[in-house]
């Protein structure tokens, strides 16, 4: 009796008396899992009943545990809780030297092993997350499943089913569920009587019995049943029976040690959770939080999941020293209007009701003189835009272009709810540039300047323009204050038949529009030639150059004493410079004054052709034999004389 009552203490702290009934049913299932895991694996035998025990020497005993859940939704606080739970189990089993592996089967009308057997307690714990669904139970074909789970040879076979419900399979599929039990520690947490169904199986209507179908096989195959509805001393006093049935703690130091008297494993509790809201809008941004205290006696690390419906959303590790607390944040946002019911480790946080999100409201109004227009935005979305029309303001000439909208880049504005964002938007008109702002350049022509400002301050993301231009060349300039210059804003078409235009963001706050307009100039004319003759010709080399920044067409003008005599109409890009050549031949002699319209001006000298005048000469004899040229005859013909009068002197001796 001494020792039962020591039992019935160490158990009262395990489940303490103002729990809730699913709580205290899992206290029931853990404690009978590991007393008989470590009487039938460990060499504890019970005998008729009594509490006699006999040992036997195990280094480690095996076990594998397969749990069978209703999946029906009256079941839901049963299994928050025992996942909740069930982690003790894994760390009592490590405390006892078990090699325990862990399965899950749920079903409803139909059956799923949501995990096959592991030894990764993680994964199985993963696993507890599944939906809801279906209010037919039919327990036995599930059972039929767990029973055909891989189990290992030398491990004892624990099978748990958990319902608040009869059992809705059939009698034959009952029959052979209660043939495939052989060998199977079963143990049935279920009512204790008959419950109503409208199953064509079901105890009743099928028959008149009046226990509870699963209560029944657990008498049939020798098992455990334990009512699920049980008050908590009732279910402490069960639990001390059947573990002082099965195990000695005193006994054998090897076997089960309950949680609180290890001296090396850590326990949590929940100290409080919380939901910043319980209504939100599609997209609001949520915050979860739960807070847990290490209440063992070791550092620990804490895996929390938050969840809804089965579906982990998100997941941490969490590092908590012993004696200590921490808080478990998530932050999450729905995208679909509903009802959630979320969780962070099995453990209902809040219900969470979300709704469609109210559309932006643009409140847009336009000052009499045309030079501005401002309003107030409402419901805008964070790291979202707002296209705010311009409703033909008249902003700009409209020779330059019509402004559409101006759409707003809002960033990431610190508010709850995240689509909670209002804020007023000024758009400004000037002829001039505001103060601080250096001019656009001076071959923009009808300039307007647009300054945005809005109470956003840094939540101003950025600024988008879209417009109609009403000129080939209209252009939308950004001012970067920084560096003190202008910088065309990079634009895609949006209607290129309407000239329809739609500007990149750009984080500027004071833009310009006008026209680009060129600047072409003759910058340099020569001639490759000055003086030629008549019936010759020169090149006239003329350099175009455009300072502009649009490219522009120039008609070069070729004048020679004032008289125009060729025309070339060349195309200048913008920054460029082109070269345009003319032939010039003037056909009598003269002076020519050549010049291109707007340029230097050039002198061409024209000369009549020269012409040869015959010379009279004469015979004459050279007596110098050295002479080599006589004026008026060539070379050759003084030589010819020089040796005529040669011979002719030979001939006289």
């Amino acid at each position: 009796m001494v020792q039962q009552n020591k039992r019935k203490q160490e158990l009262s702290r395990f489940v303490p008396s103002g729990a809730s009934a699913a709580i205290r049913v899992l206290g029931v299932v853990l404690i009978l899992l590991i007393g008989m895991s470590v009487a039938g694996m460990g060499g504890v035998t019970a005998a008729n009943g009594d509490s006699t025990v006999e040992t036997t020497e195990s280094a480690e005993s095996a076990v594998d545990i397969v749990i069978v859940f209703d999946r029906s939704e009256s079941t839901n606080e049963d299994r928050y809780h025992m996942a909740q739970e069930v982690d003790r189990l894994a760390s009592r089993f490590d405390d006892a030297g078990i090699d325990a592996r862990y399965g899950l089967v749920t079903y409803n009308e139909e059956n799923r092993i949501e995990q096959p057997l592991t030894g990764d307690f993680a994964s199985f714990e993963k696993a507890m997350h599944f939906p809801e669904s279906g209010h037919v139970e039919r327990a036995s074909d599930a059972i039929l499943t767990a029973t055909n789970m891989d189990f290992r040879d030398d491990a004892e076979r624990v099978i748990v089913v958990v319902t608040d419900e009869d059992d809705d399979s059939s009698n034959a599929t009952r029959s052979t569920a209660l043939s495939s039990l052989s060998g199977v520690d079963f143990i049935a947490v279920s009512p204790g009587t008959a419950v109503e169904s409208s199953s064509l199986y079901h105890s009743p209507p099928s028959d008149n019995r009046s226990d509870n179908e699963l209560r029944t096989m657990a008498t049939q195959v020798d098992g455990d049943w334990i009512d699920e509805g049980q008050s908590a001393g009732v279910i402490v006093s069960e639990i001390a029976t059947i573990a002082e049935s099965t195990v000695d703690t005193e006994e054998d130091s090897s076997r089960y040690t309950p949680r609180e008297s290890s001296s090396h494993s850590p326990a949590y509790s929940t100290v409080n959770h919380s939901a910043n809201r319980t209504t939100a809008e599609v997209g609001d941004l949520i915050r979860f939080n739960k807070t847990i205290e290490n209440v063992g006696s070791a550092d620990g690390s804490y895996d929390a999941y938050l969840s809804h419906d089965g579906t982990i959303l998100a997941e941490q590790t969490v590092s908590v020293p012993e004696d200590e607390s921490r808080t478990i944040s998530f932050v999450h946002q729905f995208e679909e209007a509903g009802e959630y019911e979320v969780l962070i480790s099995h453990e209902p946080i809040a219900t969470v009701t979300v709704t469609e999100p109210n559309n932006v409201t643009v409140d847009v109004r336009a000052a009499a003189n045309e030079s501005r227009v401002n309003g107030t935005i409402t419901d805008a979305w964070t790291n979202d835009t707002v296209s705010i029309p311009m409703n033909d303001s008249g902003l700009v000439p409209s020779e330059v272009a019509v402004i559409e909208n101006v759409t707003v880049a809002v960033g990431d504005v610190n508010v709850t709810p995240a689509h909670d964002v209002a804020f007023d938007f000024e758009v400004l008109a000037n002829e001039t540039p505001p103060n601080g702002t250096e001019p656009v350049s001076e071959h923009v022509a009808q300039v307007r300047y647009l300054t945005v400002n809005s109470t956003l301050g840094a939540g101003l993301d950025g600024v988008e323009f879209e417009y109609v231009a009403s000129a080939n060349e209209t252009t939308l300039y950004g001012y970067d204050a920084a560096n003190a210059t202008w910088t065309p804003l990079n634009q895609t078409a949006v209607n290129e038949t309407e000239s329809m235009w739609h500007t990149n963001r750009s984080n500027a706050s004071v833009y310009a529009v006008g026209v680009r307009q060129p600047s072409i100039s003759v910058t340099d004319a020569t001639l490759e030639a000055t003086d030629i003759e008549t019936g010759e010709s020169t090149t006239a080399l003329v350099t175009l150059s455009n300072e502009g920044v649009a490219a522009g067409t120039f008609n070069a003008t070729l004048r020679v004493n004032d008289r125009a005599l060729s025309v070339e109409r060349t195309t200048v890009p913008a920054g460029e410079n082109r070269t345009v050549t003319f032939a010039v031949a003037p056909e009598q002699p003269g002076e020519y004054a050549v010049e291109v319209v707007d340029g230097p001006s050039m002198t061409l000298q024209v000369d009549a052709p020269q012409t040869e005048t015959p010379t009279a000469t004469k015979t004459t004899t050279v007596p110098d034999a050295s002479l080599t040229s006589v004026p008026g005859f060539g070379v050759g013909v003084a030589l010819v004389a020089f040796i005529g009068a040669a011979l002719l002197a030979g001939r006289r001796r």
